[in-house]
């Protein structure tokens, strides 16, 4: 396991366990509460990666954040009956937890 690998999936359980929390608590008001999984982006941050891990960051094949905006704008605007307390990838998939 690389080193930083615990406090990722730490921080990753812990979204998961509030997503389903404030989905829980905010039934009755019916606001949904889902977490999106982004998946890699090409954001800012990119160009000095690539910079130094040129290699790795071809690879993880880093995409553009408008194909993720538009599942976050889905999920934002969910119906009455849409999901909650989901984890869904940026490509409408649903992650299981």
């Amino acid at each position: 396991m690389a080193p930083n690998a615990s406090c990722y999936r730490s921080s990753k359980a812990a979204v998961n366990a509030l997503t389903v929390l404030y989905s829980q608590t905010l039934a009755a008001d019916l606001i949904k509460v889902n977490a999106l999984a982004p998946g890699r982006r090409a954001t800012n941050l990119t160009p000095a990666v690539r910079a130094t891990i040129p290699e790795q960051l071809a690879a993880m094949n880093a995409g553009d954040p408008a194909e993720a905006a538009v599942e976050a704008v889905r999920l934002a605007t969910l119906p009455d009956d849409g999901s909650t307390g989901s984890f869904i990838s940026w490509d409408g998939t649903v992650v299981p937890w």
